[in-house]
């Protein structure tokens, strides 16, 4: 995110990681193992560290092949930890074990782990699920968005709701600097490729993402738009 300020993916993580050389040497840091940039920091971090993710080594272990729907299952201090979530989805399970991560840097054990999970409810705008009158199902998630994310949320969705009519109306991915086109363009060719019955786009910056999708995704035969 805010590459328009930052300029590269690079210069983001320098950035945040300037939270992690500014902390107290008694400061605990969860950091996700599974990524190459944060992996970086854990010779560094030392002790201080909680790595989470899907490596064994991770001190809060995602146990993604144990898990089904909205349930997620980790290795909390070599205790196991099941609780279901509001949501299913890889990204809301990896979610779940950064909480817990932050969680064991505060002291709590696997109970406490579990507990905690099972009371969460998301913020509002955040992968919100409503109700419709016709009995559709709607997925606010409408907080700004970068590439990464978008790409996330739509797996996530596709995941959670894996049969239906499957629709997405997107907007924009603001601060993306210079290299907006680009990215929404790439956005659009990776769209192409989902399984979803249509595409609904808006704002300005969606006008690369949607020429490309119809490009890489033509009207089929019966008329119906994949893009709009």
């Amino acid at each position: 995110a805010h590459l328009e300020a930052f300029g590269t993916l690079e210069a983001v993580f320098q950035g945040l990681s300037e939270l992690v050389r500014a902390s107290g040497p008694s400061t605990r840091i969860a950091f996700n193992l599974d990524d190459p940039w944060l992996a970086g920091l854990e010779d560094s971090l030392g002790d201080r560290g909680i790595p989470f993710g899907r490596a064994e080594r991770a001190a809060v272990r995602l146990l993604d092949e144990e898990a089904a729907g909205a349930t997620v299952s980790l290795l909390v201090k070599r205790h196991k930890v099941a609780a279901r979530l509001p949501m299913g989805g890889r990204v809301h399970r990896l979610t779940a074990a950064a909480a817990a991560a932050g969680a064991v840097g505060m002291g709590l054990g696997p109970g406490a782990v579990a507990r905690g999970l099972e009371a969460y409810q998301p913020a509002p705008l955040r992968f919100e699920t409503r109700k419709h009158p016709s009995g559709a199902v709607i997925v606010v998630d409408a907080y700004n968005a970068n590439p990464g994310s978008m790409r996330a949320a739509v797996e996530t969705f596709l995941e959670a709701f894996p049969s239906g009519r499957r629709i997405l109306a997107l907007g924009d991915m603001k601060e993306l600097g210079p290299e907006s086109a680009r990215l929404h363009r790439e956005l659009g060719e990776w769209l192409a490729e989902r399984p979803v019955e249509a595409v609904f786009m808006a704002g300005p910056e969606m006008a690369a993402a949607a020429e490309s999708l119809k490009t890489a995704s033509p009207v089929p035969a019966d008329g119906a738009p994949r893009a709009a």
